[in-house]
């Protein structure tokens, strides 16, 4: 900075002020002062004073912004040096406010700030000092805590489930540590202890967001925010399946549910329970089951968690209610008089009954029981209210008797409900026949009135004949059977029988057009009621010239006038009585306009130059006839008199069309008229050729010459003189160029062409012959495959075969090779990649500018082989038992080498290199892998596969035991397959007969009872399977029916007594 003491006039010298500051050294002086020496002899109050003001004056431009925002971390410091500032360059004046969490050193009289932190958890402080001119300058520090929290995220959680203990760790502090959560708020049941140990079992679903603070030994803070999401649980119920229930037995399972929130609640959610069952809140099933049958039903348990619970899970039960005895319910049934054998529907309820039995017989019937069918037969003659009881039973037992109540109705006469309507004029014939009594019938009428006309055949019910008069008639008909004893029987039935008017038709449906002026006739006829007919016009009128005929119908005349013409007939009937009827057809009688015909139908040939005359007559019409051209034009030279005379001489060669309408002179809506079309061609005179110039191709022939032809048309052309470099061939009236073998530049010929009337002058003919366009094909090449053979050919078009192909840049993938002769790009590569080359191709002309080629560029992707690991899926395994199974890979080249890519082999089970995936697993899951097959150019195919293993199957066997007899040994063997040996036999539920054991170990049943009876019960087998799932059981229920002991008495006959003597004999049991 240079200050100018000259300004103010007291020295004449110019002073450069210069201040020097040791920046990062916080113990070098602030700032020194570099002034000439001449200045340092100068002395006194007034020289100072002089200096800060010249001081203030020159910094006072720039004023130091304010406030300033700087940040640094906590314990560290920040330094800013004015040594070469834009403000305050004389440096600072001292604090104006001090830091309240740090230290600041004096700024007074120094060009630098420096700050210091002190309190390490403190986040901002704030301090002011003062510039060179006195502003103040606001410092606002921001301080980040150097302490950083770990992991970043932390693993989520399930309901009910003990948590995956984490620790949240600390660095950049001073240690140790504690931790706590500073902002949000942990799942319930979830806790972070004071050394960072996140733990404990959440009993609330959601997302839940939390800050984790640590501070360190020195109260310094450090935090990090988480989000910590709570899965809902899996919520089991078992058991997996209920055991058996039976008609009429106490039943009682309680359902338990795991894996949320206890406590638990229990619902039935769909199907329904066994009738008789309850499910109880608690998980209770129980009551007693009031009828066999399969159930189906699904019980859902929701547990107690909180947040976005509660959560619930549903297990399914089906299975079959076991019957008991079956029971009889009382039923009715009614009976048709005289009949046999009525299937009586039974009331069968509880047990499925084997058989029924009549219990007490019927009193005026038979009751028959057959297996689980009873019929019933009434007696002869009899009909009234009848009854009997029967029985059902089967293995288990007899129900109690039921009642049948039996109604047997009597005999009931029918007769037709109801008879077709009739029509006036029209015969009629209808049969009232009876039914259900015994015939023959006789028939009456007992009330009401027939049609007049029509009678009843008391004999055979027929009511026939034709009615002659309409209207509605009401009349009742009694039958009566032939019945003996209590009969006869008969039924009277009322009637309604309706005679309705005939319906009269006329027909046709359309008249047939008529034309003006020419006689016509069509004949119109009635029916549907009596003969004879009258014909009259009922509405509208008949054109004029056309009369109806009212006793014949027929419609004649010649029509005088054209147009549409709406009339009806109306034709009535001979009927009396009621009649005569009629009927009625509305008709549009269309007259047409004749139709006037105009000859000849086509012109003789016209000539240019050469005289025409023709005369136009026309026929149809009223003559005389008068012509006009209407469309088109005549040919140049030529006119139509009105009489119909087409003459003069064509000047002009060429075609015409034109039309010439005739009309004739009716009167009334005419005159009509008639309309000839004509088109034809005036003949040409001598055709004139002219120059032509054309471009053909290199090496092409017969090219079409498109030639210049004039005046009249040609019938041929011809070759005047041939060209020099080709062959010009002519035929008929065209001329083909074909230019000789490797030539190529001008060349022409001349021709001439002819017609009837004579040959034009030569014309020249100018052709080039192109150079010629080599060209390759295709544009592109199909991609090959890696390890399959590749064939394609490249084609020349264009040019002189035969062809030269190369490869002039790139390189063809390895096993590929180019055929220089043919062009056949073929060959198998076993390497993947892109490779771009260019082809060229050169053909074998001669001549200028020969040979002639062409070069395209392609690019091959050679694609990896696609390889297939087959089976797409692996049949399911079952815990404990042998598995194998072949995998095979296709699409590369053998061998191939086979390793379980991801995932993994259920445990028992393993994948040889060969493919062959075998073993014995020992749990039973679900196990997801994929398998890589690697072919012998290290391409690799993939198979993703899920093998269920499942759980072992126990069988027990047998299905059903021997029945024991009270006092006798018994013994039988239960036997298990499946599962994995030993097995451990119990008795489930109900109890053995007194007196037999189940054997735990051997699962034999033997013993010795003294008790009759049946004994229900069910025996478990358990394997000693281990793993999921494990142990695996089965259990089958049986009933044993104890039968009481045989006893005999022996001797089975007694010797002869003879009086007089003594006698003794002893009696011995067995059995």
């Amino acid at each position: 900075m240079f200050l100018n003491f000259m300004k103010f006039g007291w020295l004449n010298t110019p002073v450069r002020a210069v201040d020097c500051l040791v920046a990062g050294n916080p113990g070098a002086p602030a700032a020194r002062t570099l002034v000439p020496s001449w200045l340092m002899r100068l002395a006194g109050t007034l020289l100072f004073v002089l200096l800060s003001l010249l001081s203030s004056q020159a910094s006072a431009a720039s004023t130091c912004p304010s406030p300033r925002a700087v940040s640094i971390v906590a314990g560290g410091e920040y330094y800013e040096d004015y040594t070469n500032a834009p403000c305050s360059q004389f440096g600072l004046t001292g604090t104006l406010v001090a830091p309240l969490y740090g230290t600041l050193e004096d700024s007074n009289a120094t060009n630098a700030v420096r700050y210091r932190n002190t309190n390490l958890s403190a986040t901002s402080d704030t301090f002011t000092v003062r510039d060179d001119v006195g502003q103040p300058i606001v410092y606002n520090v921001t301080i980040t805590s150097a302490i950083v929290l770990a992991p970043a995220t932390v693993p989520n959680a399930t309901v009910a489930q003990p948590y995956s203990t984490t620790t949240v760790t600390a660095t950049g502090g001073a240690a140790p540590y504690t931790y706590a959560i500073s902002a949000g708020a942990l799942p319930a049941g979830m806790s972070l202890s004071g050394g960072g140990v996140l733990s404990g079992t959440p009993t609330a679903g959601g997302t839940f967001n939390f800050t984790v603070r640590a501070t360190d030994s020195l109260a310094v803070n450090g935090t990090r925010a988480y989000t910590l999401t709570v899965s809902a649980p899996t919520i089991a119920i078992l058991p997996t399946t209920l055991p058996a229930m039976t008609a009429g037995l106490a039943y009682s399972q309680t359902i338990a549910a795991s894996g949320g929130t206890g406590t638990y609640t229990y619902a039935r959610t769909a199907g329904s329970l066994p009738a008789g069952l309850t499910l109880a809140s608690n998980g209770t099933l129980s009551g007693t089951p009031t009828a066999a049958g399969a159930y189906s039903f699904t019980v859902t348990a929701t547990d107690s968690s909180t947040g976005a619970g509660p959560y619930s899970g549903a297990r399914a039960y089906s299975g079959t209610v076991a019957a008991g005895a079956p029971v009889a319910g009382n039923v009715s049934a009614t009976v048709a008089y005289g009949s046999s054998a009525n299937p009586v529907t039974l009331d069968l309820s509880g047990g499925v009954a084997t058989s029924v039995a009549v219990a007490s017989a019927a009193l005026h019937g038979t009751a028959t029981a057959n297996g689980t069918s009873i019929t019933y037969t009434p007696t002869a003659g009899y009909a009234g209210l009848d009854s009997f009881t029967y029985t059902a039973s089967n293995g288990i037992g007899t129900s109690a008797a039921a009642t049948v109540a039996v109604i047997v109705n009597a005999l009931e006469v029918t007769l037709v409900p109801t008879v077709p309507g009739a029509t006036i004029a029209m015969a009629y014939s209808q049969n009232l026949s009876a039914a259900n009594g015994t015939a023959p019938y006789t028939y009456a009428i007992t009330s009401g009135a027939l049609p007049a006309g029509i009678s009843l055949n008391t004999s055979t019910g027929l009511l026939s004949g034709t009615p002659t008069a309409s209207g509605t008639f009401n009349f009742a008909a009694r039958a009566t059977d032939s019945s003996p004893g209590s009969g006869p029987f008969s039924t009277t039935q009322g009637y309604l029988l309706t005679v309705a008017a005939p319906t009269i038709a006329i027909a046709p449906a359309t008249l047939s057009a008529m034309t003006a002026g020419v006689a016509g006739s069509q004949t119109i006829t009635a029916s549907g009621g009596t003969s004879t007919y009258t014909y009259t016009i009922s509405a509208g009128t008949l054109p004029a010239g056309v009369s109806l005929n009212t006793a014949t119908g027929l419609l004649s005349g010649t029509p005088t006038a054209v147009g549409t013409f709406n009339f009806t007939v109306l034709a009535t009937d001979s009927s009396t009585g009621s009649g005569p009827y009629t009927g009625t057809r509305a008709y549009s009688l269309t007259v047409a306009v004749p139709a006037i015909s105009v000859a000849p139908a086509a012109l003789p040939a016209m000539t240019a130059g050469v005289a025409f005359n023709q005369g136009v007559s026309a026929t149809g019409g009223t003559a005389a006839y008068s012509y006009a051209v209407t469309a088109g034009s005549l040919p140049m030279g030529l006119s139509l008199a009105a009489n119909g005379t087409l003459s003069g001489t064509p000047t002009v060669a060429g075609a015409y069309s034109f039309s010439i309408t005739a009309t004739d002179s009716s009167s009334g809506s005419g005159p009509y008229t008639g309309v000839r079309a004509y088109t034809g061609t005036v003949a040409v005179a001598v055709p004139v050729a002219g120059a032509v110039t054309t471009t053909v191709a290199y090496g092409s022939s017969a090219n079409p010459i498109t030639l210049n032809l004039g005046g009249g048309a040609a019938a041929s052309v011809a070759v005047a003189s041939p060209p020099a470099h080709g062959t010009a061939t002519a035929s008929g009236t065209s001329i083909s160029y074909t230019p000789t073998t490797g030539y190529g530049g001008s060349d022409s010929f001349t021709y001439t062409a002819t017609n009837g009337s004579g040959t034009s002058a030569p014309a020249t003919v100018m052709v080039t012959v192109g150079a010629p366009a080599v060209s390759l094909i295709p544009a592109t090449l199909p991609n090959p495959v890696a390890e399959s053979p590749y064939s394609v050919s490249v084609t020349a078009t264009g040019g002189m075969a035969p062809y030269t192909y190369s490869v002039t840049s790139g390189s063809l993938p390895a096993g590929l090779t180019l055929n220089a002769s043919t062009g056949v790009l073929s060959g198998t590569t076993n390497v993947a990649g892109s490779f771009p080359f260019s082809i060229k191709v050169t053909d074998s002309s001669t001549g200028a500018g020969a040979p002639f080629s062409a070069t395209n560029s392609y690019t091959l992707s050679v694609g990896a082989p696609t390889i297939t690991v087959t089976p797409a899926t692996l049949p399911a395994a079952t815990a404990a038992t042998a598995y194998s199974r072949q995998l095979t890979a296709n699409g590369g080249v053998a061998p191939y080498a086979y390793t379980v890519s991801s995932g993994s082999l259920p445990a028992g089970l393993t994948l040889s290199g060969s493919g062959l995936l075998s073993g014995t697993p020992t749990a039973a899951g679900s196990f997801t892998l994929t398998v890589q097959a690697e072919d012998a150019h290290q391409f690799t195919g993939t198979q993703s596969y899920t093998l269920t293993v499942a759980s072992a199957s126990v069988s027990l066997t047998p299905a059903s035991l021997p029945n024991p007899t009270a006092e006798a040994a018994y013994s039988a063997t239960l036997t298990a397959t499946g599962g994995t040996a030993p097995y451990t036999f119990s008795v489930s539920s109900g109890n053995l007969p007194t007196g037999l054991n189940l054997n735990a170990s051997t699962g034999v049943l033997s013993g010795t009872t003294n008790v009759a009876g049946s004994f229900p019960f069910s025996i478990k087998v358990t394997d000693s399977s281990t793993g999921v799932g494990a142990p695996f059981s089965a259990t089958n229920s049986y009933t044993l029916a104890v039968a009481a002991p045989t006893l005999t008495l022996t001797p089975a006959s007694l010797a002869a007594i003879r009086a007089g003597d003594a006698y003794s004999q002893a009696f011995t049991a067995g059995g």
